[in-house]
């Protein structure tokens, strides 16, 4: 059953689809309340869109590591060097 801060999260995104930050909220509260494939897609989109935000990118990868997910974790820190060949923080976790 999906939760009313998830649905209206979920809203949120649907407005604004290029919002790395809601899809970030969004990924993390799915994982909060068990909506696990929810979690991991809004997670990934999140680092997808989140370009010009390294530190968001990281955080998603934090959260993947938190659940477990590392495969997950490795992929969007992996994006994140492709794109922010520079950013120290996200190749040190690789």
């Amino acid at each position: 059953m999906k939760n009313v801060t998830t649905r209206k999260l979920r809203e949120v995104v649907k407005r604004k689809p290029g919002d790395a930050r809601a899809w970030f909220a969004l990924g993390q509260a799915a994982l909060e309340c068990g909506e696990i494939d929810d979690g991991k897609h809004a997670l990934r989109h999140a680092a997808e869109v989140s370009l010009y935000d390294p530190d968001l990118s990281i955080s998603a990868a934090n959260l993947f590591v938190q659940a477990g997910f590392l495969p997950e974790a490795e992929s969007v820190l992996r994006h994140l060097v492709e794109q922010h060949p520079t950013e120290l923080e996200g190749r040190s976790g690789l």
